[in-house]
């Protein structure tokens, strides 16, 4: 996982934008391109981590998003 986020990892913050939601962490991840630079807030087996991470496209194939979608959506908090 290239930008150091691991299963189980919670997003708390983006660029000092609080993530409340999934819905919120698309919203914000959108705005962006790949090769763009954000500063990650995540909470990791109850300690808080600041990572500064290099977006990519699905594209570039990033180890992450080559995953299948229910592994990502899990590690989002996300329910369906």
């Amino acid at each position: 996982m290239e930008a150091g986020i691991k299963i189980g990892d919670v997003v708390l913050e983006i660029d000092d934008t609080e993530v409340n939601t999934t819905q919120e962490l698309q919203e914000i991840i959108v705005r962006h391109r790949p090769r763009d630079k954000v500063n990650l807030e995540i909470a990791r087996r109850k300690k808080e981590l600041d990572l500064n991470v290099e977006l990519k496209n699905r594209e570039r194939e990033a180890k992450y998003l080559a995953k299948n979608r229910e592994e990502i959506f899990n590690v989002l908090g996300a329910e369906f």
